[in-house]
C-alpha cells in the first residue's frame, strides 16, 4: 500500500505489522487485526468492494472468495437430518423368483394372571420410593437451615468472646489517658497499644456475616491511634508533679489550634468507632471510659 492513507472503510495491510491486516473505518485505524491469510502471500488485492460487503465476511477475503456460493443452512439440516438412501434399480439385482407373502403380525404376549399381582406390587414399590426421594429433598433443607444458622450464631459468639477478652485486658488502661491525658509519651503508648490491638484482632477468624461491620471498624481504630500520635507529638511531653500529676507544657497559639483539631477528630472517631463495636456486640472495645453516673 505504500503508506497512503485509506480513502474508504475496509481492511488494509496494518501500518505497524506488515504480517497483518487492520480495519479502517474511514477515519481511524480501528483495533481490528487479523492474520495474514495464504493467498495475501501472493500478492492478491485484499480490499473489499462495496458490491461484496453485503457478505459480512468477518475479515479480510479475496474476491474469488467472496464469489463462491456459501453452504445455506437447508444444506447443513439435511446433511445433519441423515436418512438411509433408497436403493434403487440397477443391473445387478435380480428380480425376485417369487414374490412371498408378508410375514403375519404376531400377536403380543399376555400377561398370566399369575404374575399380575408381581407387577402391581413392583408398581407400588416405584411409587414409594418416588415418594421417599421427594419427602427428603424438600424437608431437607428446612432441616439443615436451622442447624446451619446455629453454628454461625456460635462462631459469632466464640469470636466475640475472644475480642471482648482482649479488648478488656488491653484498653482499660489506657482510655484516661486517650480521653484527657497532658502527657505526649504516655498518650502515644496508649495510641500505639491500640493499633496493635487492631491488628491482633484482624487477625483473628471473623464470621463471614461479620466481616464488613469489622474491617470498618477495625479502620476506625487504626485512624484513632494515627491523630492521637498526632496530638501527642503536638503537645509533647508535660511536667510530671511530686504526686504523679501532670502539667502540659506552653503550647504556641499555632501549636494549641492543632492540638485541639487532633483531640476533636480523635473523640469523633472514637464515638463512631465505639457505635460499630456495640452492634457486633463488643462491648468491652469502646475506646471512650464510660462516664461515672
Amino acid at each position: 500500500m505504500g503508506g497512503a492513507i485509506p480513502t474508504r472503510p475496509g481492511w488494509y495491510r496494518n501500518p505497524q505489522d506488515p504480517r497483518s491486516f487492520r480495519y479502517w473505518d474511514g477515519r481511524y485505524w480501528t483495533g481490528r487485526a487479523r492474520p495474514q491469510p495464504p493467498w495475501a502471500d501472493q500478492g492478491a488485492s485484499f480490499e473489499l468492494s462495496y458490491e461484496d460487503g453485503d457478505r459480512s465476511i468477518e475479515g479480510p477475503a479475496h474476491s474469488r472468495e467472496l464469489r463462491e456460493p456459501v453452504a445455506s443452512g437447508a444444506s447443513s439440516r439435511e446433511w445433519l437430518a441423515w436418512r438411509p438412501r433408497q436403493a434403487g434399480p440397477s443391473w445387478h439385482r435380480t428380480p425376485a423368483l417369487s414374490q412371498a407373502p408378508p410375514p403375519r403380525a404376531l400377536a403380543p404376549p399376555k400377561l398370566s394372571p399369575s404374575r399380575r399381582p408381581l407387577l402391581a406390587l413392583m408398581c407400588l414399590l416405584v411409587v414409594a420410593v418416588g415418594v421417599v426421594v421427594s419427602s427428603v429433598a424438600f424437608i431437607s433443607p428446612y432441616e439443615t437451615k436451622p442447624t446451619l444458622q446455629a453454628k454461625d450464631e456460635e462462631v459469632a459468639a466464640r469470636f466475640a468472646g475472644g475480642v471482648n477478652k482482649q479488648c478488656a485486658a488491653a484498653l482499660a488502661r489506657y482510655r484516661g489517658a486517650l480521653a484527657w491525658g497532658d502527657d505526649g509519651p504516655t498518650i502515644d503508648a496508649a495510641a500505639h497499644r491500640v493499633d496493635l490491638l487492631s491488628r491482633e484482632i484482624g487477625s483473628m477468624a471473623a464470621p463471614a456475616a461479620e466481616r464488613g461491620p469489622l474491617e470498618e471498624w477495625l479502620s476506625m481504630l487504626q485512624q484513632f491511634s494515627s491523630d492521637q500520635s498526632r496530638y501527642a507529638t503536638i503537645i509533647g511531653s508535660a511536667t510530671r508533679l511530686s504526686g504523679g500529676r501532670f502539667i502540659a507544657r506552653p503550647l504556641s497559639p499555632a501549636q494549641q489550634v492543632q492540638a485541639a483539631q487532633m483531640r476533636q477528630q480523635a473523640t469523633q472517631l472514637a464515638a463512631r468507632a465505639d457505635a460499630v463495636s456495640a452492634t457486633l456486640q463488643l462491648e468491652a472495645c469502646r475506646l471512650e471510659p464510660v462516664p461515672a453516673s
